[in-house]
């Protein structure tokens, strides 16, 4: 067992769950800010004081906290792709994916940690998904963790934390989905089918910029313009449309990545199938009417993803916004499933 623990630029998150027959106890679930610039695009730039302010943290939790826990790397300087390796010859599966993956991992092979796992296997291929690091992130964050007197159970992966929450386990028929993630610093764009994530990409928007932009224009403090981005959103009706107008070029943005996601998936990937559905995550997601217009644009159904979906409660608890715990949660299913492996 091991609780789930996610970093960002500005806060620290952290979720555990218990197995209590076919539904889960929260026995922990919060959140605290961290100081400025002590992390930056995922890596720690003052590992002292870093270590100080997570013990704080922490400690309030501990009589609660197991000492296993799992961490997910930060999603700009991880990699994840399905990829399909032919049967050539009698060589092993390892020695062939060592073959295969330097054409397809940002820096050499040995300056990065991978793990795969055979999602199918024919007579011609095997089907693999592959995730990286490089080894310094990884270092960093083992040995921050083991400072903290806490046991690294594993690394994960945000896209696979987040799809493990939002992706429901029990699903029998293939469905393939767009998952965009919104987060304050950064967002992603999520391909998974066939119960697999596929593959991933940075998008050019975050909701720190979104809430950013609105200030600009419209002169607010970033308080005020967080508040008018989830009242007012993308809604013509509200605030007489005009944060549509000052975000338009942010979804066309959005759009066009999407659009060129999907294209290249169905190019380049074997047996792809087109998006059935988009499920919006992160905080970011609560942009009012976003769903709705994104699902005109791209003729396909868009919809808030629910980071309670495989987690069966009696009750779930009141967040304000859940959404922006769907990878802290999915880093604690692992945890309480005892699922160890990528």
């Amino acid at each position: 067992m091991a609780f789930g623990l996610d970093l960002s630029n500005t806060t620290a998150k952290i979720a555990q769950l218990r197995r209590a027959g076919k539904n889960f106890v929260i026995e922990a679930l919060t959140e605290i800010p961290i100081s400025p610039n002590l992390i930056k695009d995922g890596e720690i730039q003052n590992a002292e004081q870093f270590n100080s302010e997570l013990n704080k943290f922490l400690q309030v939790y501990r009589k609660d906290l197991v000492e296993g826990v799992i961490i997910s790397l930060p999603e700009a300087k991880t990699f994840i792709q399905t990829i399909v390796i032919p049967k050539h010859n009698t060589a092993a599966l390892a020695q062939q994916l060592d073959d295969a993956l330097p054409e397809y991992l940002p820096l050499p092979l040995n300056e990065m940690y991978q793990d795969s796992a055979v999602l199918a296997e024919t007579d011609k291929e095997w089907r693999v998904v592959t995730g990286a690091a490089p080894k310094n992130i990884v270092d960093n964050y083992i040995q921050l963790l083991e400072s903290s007197h806490l046991i690294p159970v594993a690394l994960d992966i945000q896209a696979m934390a987040i799809a493990r929450a939002l992706i429901p386990d029990k699903e029998t028929r293939r469905r393939t989905r767009a998952i965009i993630d919104l987060g304050r610093h950064r967002a992603s764009l999520i391909i998974h089918d066939q119960k697999a994530v596929q593959f991933t990409m940075s998008l050019p928007i975050a909701g720190e910029r979104i809430t950013e932009n609105i200030a600009q224009e419209l002169n607010l403090t970033l308080e005020q313009a967080e508040k008018a981005k989830i009242t007012c959103g993308l809604d013509p009706m509200r605030c007489e449309g005009v944060l549509r107008n000052i975000l338009e070029q942010m979804v066309e943005d959005l759009v066009k990545r999407v659009a060129e996601a999907r294209e290249y998936y169905q190019d380049h990937f074997i047996d792809a199938h087109d998006f059935e559905e988009v499920l919006l995550t992160g905080g970011g997601a609560y942009l009012l009417c976003l769903d709705q217009v994104l699902s005109e644009v791209l003729k396909i159904p868009v919809k808030l993803g629910n980071p309670w979906e495989n987690i069966r409660l009696s009750s779930a608890p009141q967040l304000t916004a859940p959404l922006r715990f769907t990878n802290v949660l999915g880093l604690a299913l692992r945890g309480a499933e005892g699922e160890m492996v990528v």
